[in-house]
């Protein structure tokens, strides 16, 4: 392709005498031309072969071409006819190989003019080696492309296009099929062990392997002698023509290939208002704690968040997240807490689908156990509290927005505490174990509380004033300001009481079985053989809260067995209470049951009281002295055994305090 000086001057941005200069050089390739009507010289002027000029030059020409063409395409007429006679052909190139490859060629064009310039065979063969290494190819490349130049023109040194691209030589389609089956399988086998279990499998193909195959009918060049199995190149070919969902889905399963595959809608979380909807989650701490009794554990973070701000309204730290950390964590969002605006209580929560969160005790709809039906005197907490809950499809944590939170968690939080020890073995610290007893053994590991009161001034004073993508703003500024659903509150004392868990039990003559343990009270006696509602706090069971038919019974204590003569003689007078009040009932059926027109008769005695004034320092015989006597022996110098009980969520002393409250009140109105 040649043009002319001033075109060239032009595209180098230098003047004709410049290029003059240059061609006296020996820079470029020129062809002279003669015009006997042109004037000067003799009418002799050169034409420039644009393959010789810079490659920002060449490249430059090639672009002003395909605008030229574009706009002889745009407008529907043709080329002017003083234009370049190559200008139609090299358009053409360019439109359909573009400028890059155009270009490329018109490089290898003029390797291919200097090489055939070349005076004798040897110089040949040093040219074309020196051309090879210029294009990092081989030599043989070199002398195809001579050979297709010289064939075929420009257009031989475009790559060519393959009439049946799309199929394979080499491989036919059933054992590519079978490639991909055997690479598929849970085993996660590597392509190469796959290749090999192929061509094992070619050992037992023949003839009528190819007669019976699915691709029968379509297969063009069916080999009679079985599969065709290509080199281990075209295997890898092969399974990149694997989708990212088919390789999830059937080399590491059905929940990673729903996780990271499977498309996913977007809910818009505008559409509700502030405090209208919670949701819940928990989330194991990347982190180690010491817990009472100085061992390390990883704690486990429970929260409730807003859908509309996406503010964290209540959280607690423990080292077992279950339903009772939900409903504190809970009563931590709906109850007023100095210095933050964050309460009340939500129209409705957006849950998990695990059995902490689908427990009674949070709010599960009515059900049938095998001991017993859960009615309405057994309503959950948010039934009583009139919340409307759900429950997110299972194994989706996707669609739960505290995963969110909890990824910025880890990176903001987690990872700056001492102890960390990442999500997973990959993230795991070089030398975690050495580096914890140091930690442990300087006292630098956090307790709960001091995990939990570091997590709270996160949560307050950095997450909440940090620009969340979606919402564009502040978590805060959103609650602050946005529309807001006023679903009321509701005082430290009852939200106490009502994060009790609640089970039924059977009272008994001895009063209450309940975890292994008697609880007992004189408030019971009249409910023997009855069954009751049992409110309970499992980080203490030091005492119960005993209910029937939906009214408060009594607090009844733990029970320990006899040790000492005195709690002989306590028993002793709780029989004789009993069987006091059995009588005075039975007294009182037969004074309602007496006629009112017959005599009053003298009164009947039916036995006497043990509580003689003159009695009073009588032994009475009851039959236990000896048992008590024996248990006394065995128990001398040791300790009594007190309730069981396990470390509590840290940052909730209030709840101990309004349970304490509840019992005094409890005690005055029994008085």
């Amino acid at each position: 392709m040649w043009i002319t000086t001033k075109h060239a001057a032009l595209l180098l941005n230098i003047s004709e005498r410049a290029i003059r200069g240059k061609i006296q050089a020996g820079c470029y390739e020129v062809r002279e031309i003669r015009n006997a009507q042109v004037g000067g010289r003799g009418g002799k002027s050169y034409e420039i072969h644009i393959s010789s000029l810079p490659p920002q030059a060449r490249k430059q020409y090639l672009e002003n071409l395909q605008d030229m063409k574009n706009d002889v395409t745009e407008s529907g007429q043709n080329a002017p006819e003083n234009k370049e006679p190559e200008f139609t052909t090299l358009a053409g190139y360019i439109n359909k190989y573009g400028v890059d490859a155009v270009d490329k060629a018109l490089q290898i064009e003029a390797a291919i003019r200097d090489i055939e310039t070349a005076p004798d065979r040897l110089e040949v063969g040093r040219r074309v080696h020196k051309w090879a290494r210029l294009f990092d190819v081989t030599d043989t490349t070199i002398r195809n492309w001579r050979r297709d130049y010289a064939a075929h023109g420009l257009t031989g040194l475009f790559r060519k296009e393959r009439a049946e691209k799309g199929t394979r030589k080499s491989t036919c389609e059933a054992a590519a099929d079978r490639l991909k089956l055997i690479f598929l399988a849970d085993n996660k086998i590597t392509l190469k062990e796959a290749y090999k279990q192929l061509k094992k499998e070619l050992n037992n193909t023949g003839p009528d392997t190819c007669l019976e195959c699915y691709y029968s009918g379509q297969c063009a060049d069916m080999d009679k002698n079985g599969w065709k199995i290509g080199s281990y190149k075209t295997a890898q070919r092969i399974v990149k023509e694997l989708e990212y969902g088919e390789k999830k889905r059937y080399r590491e399963g059905l929940q990673k290939c729903r996780a990271d595959a499977m498309p996913k809608g977007r809910v818009d979380f505008t559409k509700y208002l502030v405090n209208e909807r919670w949701t819940s989650d928990h989330h194991t701490c990347d982190f180690f704690c010491v817990d009472e009794y100085g061992y390390l554990a990883r704690p486990q973070l429970t929260v409730w968040e807003d859908v509309r701000s996406r503010v964290i309204t209540g959280l607690v730290l423990s080292f077992q997240g279950n339903s009772h950390t939900i409903g504190l964590a809970f009563a931590h969002g709906i109850l007023p807490k100095p210095g933050s605006p964050i309460k009340g209580i939500p129209k409705e929560t957006y849950m998990d689908n695990g059995k902490d969160y689908r427990s009674h005790y949070l709010g599960q709809p009515e059900k049938v156990t095998g001991r017993h039906e859960y009615t309405t005197e057994m309503r959950g907490l948010f039934s009583m509290l009139k919340i409307e809950p759900h429950y997110c499809e299972p194994y989706s944590p996707w669609s739960k927005p505290p995963e969110s939170f909890f990824r910025t968690f880890k990176m903001q939080f987690s990872v700056h505490q001492p102890g960390y020890t990442g999500g997973s073995p990959d993230e795991r610290p070089e030398g975690l174990d050495k580096e914890l007893k140091k930690l442990k053994a300087e006292g630098k590991i956090l307790t709960l509380q001091a995990a939990y009161d570091k997590i709270i001034d996160w949560v307050m004073n950095d997450y909440h004033h940090q620009v969340h993508s979606e919402l564009g703003d502040t978590p805060m500024n959103v609650y602050l300001n946005a529309p807001r659903y006023e679903g009321g509150t509701v005082s430290q004392n009852v939200a106490a009481i009502l994060l009790y868990h609640t089970e039924k039990r059977k009272a008994g003559r001895d009063g209450i079985r309940f975890k292994n343990a008697l609880y007992k009270d004189r408030a019971l006696y009249p409910l023997q053989d009855k069954w009751v509602q049992v409110r309970y706090d499992p980080f203490d069971l030091s005492s119960i809260i005993v209910e029937h038919e939906g009214k408060f019974v009594c607090i009844a204590e733990r029970y320990t067995a006899m040790r000492t003569q005195e709690d002989v003689e306590a028993n002793a007078q709780e029989q004789s209470f009993y069987m006091r009040r059995i009588k005075e009932k039975y007294e009182k059926y037969v004074r309602g049951s007496t006629p009112a027109r017959r005599k009053k008769s003298k009164e009947v005695v039916v036995g006497e009281t043990l509580d003689k004034p003159e009695e009073k320092d009588v032994v009475r015989i009851t039959g236990l002295e000896q048992a008590a006597k024996v248990r006394q022996k065995s128990q001398a110098g040791k300790k009594p055994t007190p309730p069981p009980e396990t470390e509590a969520p840290a940052g909730f002393e209030w709840y101990r305090l309004g349970y304490e409250e509840f019992k005094k009140a409890a005690a005055g109105d029994e008085q």
